[in-house]
């Protein structure tokens, strides 16, 4: 949407279209809560970009996915 930003539902859309399909709300939540640094509710180009470039990234959405605090 041109916003330099990413909302919920965008976020689910790109986590399907690089391979990583997650459909249950708390799930994507988390992976929210996870890559959103500054706490804003969005997530950023640069926290997009930052969480892209690591090489065990879809690791580190399994593992906010499984923490029970980063979860809730």
């Amino acid at each position: 949407d041109n916003s330099d930003s990413i909302n919920v539902n965008e976020l689910t859309n790109l986590c399907y279209d690089l391979g990583y399909a997650v459909n249950d709300p708390v799930e994507v939540q988390a992976i929210m809560r996870k890559l959103d640094k500054d706490h804003s509710g969005l997530v950023s180009w640069t926290e997009f970009y930052t969480w892209y470039q690591s090489h065990d990234r879809f690791k580190q959405l399994s593992a906010a996915i499984q923490d029970p605090i980063i979860s809730k």
